[in-house]
């Protein structure tokens, strides 16, 4: 089994390097046919990519954006699965793509792994696709398909400049099974252009549009109802946050000489464990669901709920803004017999 590996650059000369030897030194080298669609680089990427000869293919041409850079790639490929690995994301180890092929059954039209995604500051796991009753925002660097899938569901759509993977990956899970894993398989930059806030918004928006394409309407219009109801309240949440802060108004009473796990790893996780730190707060580790997303090199030890040797702390701090936070809630006591869980929503008001 071949794996097509279709990496877009432009003017990536800063980032490629380590994209393209995190490919160079995967095991399973042999099986993997590696190609890069540059979109004419005016500075010396496609010098750094000519230096490494495992590429099969450098196409080098005016495109329209990274999908049509994508369905370039896509049109030159030749491996029976196909892969897209952004110039600025690396893939996890060297033996990625060896057990990703050891994984792939004949009946699998897809796998989908879960990704590191990471910045100066922050880290945290997205998982891969679990099931359509907990759909998420899928990264595409954690999602494998066979390339007669394109023949399938059909090219990349560009109308969505910054969320056509979505809305392919969308499609395929749908209509065909696959492989779901938790093995992660790439380390995701949040430095690239669907990562900073307004790119964000403009994401949502078209993902919002997707769902209403792919999705029943009553179903899709209850579903709006509920996220945007949830996205209301916790901006209105996080404003009182952020005004109590500042006037050194916020109550963190119930928390003096406490011993203190936050639950979660994302930014509103790092937020309160930076108040936390100022007001001297007793504060032992973080707390992840499981093993597979432990994250490395934060401010304080990441424990998952899996683990042997959680420590004993007085209170968790579930920092979780999603609909999840309840069942986050529940699962903490369960493990943690007797400990009290505290919303992040009542230090807000």
């Amino acid at each position: 089994m071949k794996v097509s590996i279709i990496t877009a650059t432009y003017n990536s000369a800063e980032s490629i390097v380590a994209c393209l030897d995190s490919v160079a030194n995967q095991s399973a080298l042999a099986d993997i046919e590696h190609i890069v669609v540059d979109g004419i680089s005016t500075d010396d990427t496609l010098h750094y990519v000519s230096g490494f000869t495992h590429i099969k293919h450098i196409l080098s041409q005016r495109d329209r954006g990274i999908y049509h850079a994508f369905n370039k790639g896509v049109g030159l490929a030749t491996g029976d699965i196909i892969y897209f690995l952004n110039s600025d994301d690396v893939l996890a180890d060297n033996n990625v793509i060896e057990e990703v092929i050891a994984a792939f059954t004949n009946e699998a039209m897809y796998y989908s792994g879960n990704v590191l995604c990471q910045s100066p500051g922050t880290a945290y796991i997205n998982a891969g696709f679990k099931g359509m009753a907990s759909f998420n925002n899928i990264c595409h660097q954690g999602f494998f398909c066979r390339r007669e899938a394109f023949d399938l569901i059909g090219p990349f759509n560009e109308c969505f400049d910054i969320a056509a993977d979505s809305y392919f990956i969308k499609k395929l899970v749908r209509k065909y099974s696959g492989i779901s894993s938790d093995r992660v398989i790439a380390r995701f930059s949040l430095g690239g252009i669907s990562s900073n806030a307004i790119s964000r918004a403009r994401k949502e928006e078209q993902l919002s549009i997707i769902d209403s394409l792919l999705f029943d309407s009553n179903e899709y219009e209850k579903k709006q109802y509920e996220k945007f109801g949830r996205l209301s309240e916790n901006n209105e949440l996080l404003k009182l946050l952020l005004q109590k802060t500042l006037s050194n108004e916020i109550d963190i009473s119930r928390l003096q000489d406490k011993s203190i796990a936050i639950f979660g790893v994302k930014e509103l996780s790092l937020i309160f464990y930076s108040l936390f730190s100022k007001a001297k707060l007793d504060t032992h580790c973080f707390l992840v669901s499981k093993i597979c997303n432990k994250i490395e090199n934060l401010s304080l030890p990441c424990i998952s709920l899996e683990d042997s040797d959680i420590p004993h702390v007085d209170i968790v701090l579930n920092c979780i803004e999603g609909f999840h936070e309840e069942t986050v809630c529940n699962n903490v006591k369960k493990i943690m017999p007797g400990v009290n869980v505290v919303s992040w929503r009542e230090l807000c008001l």
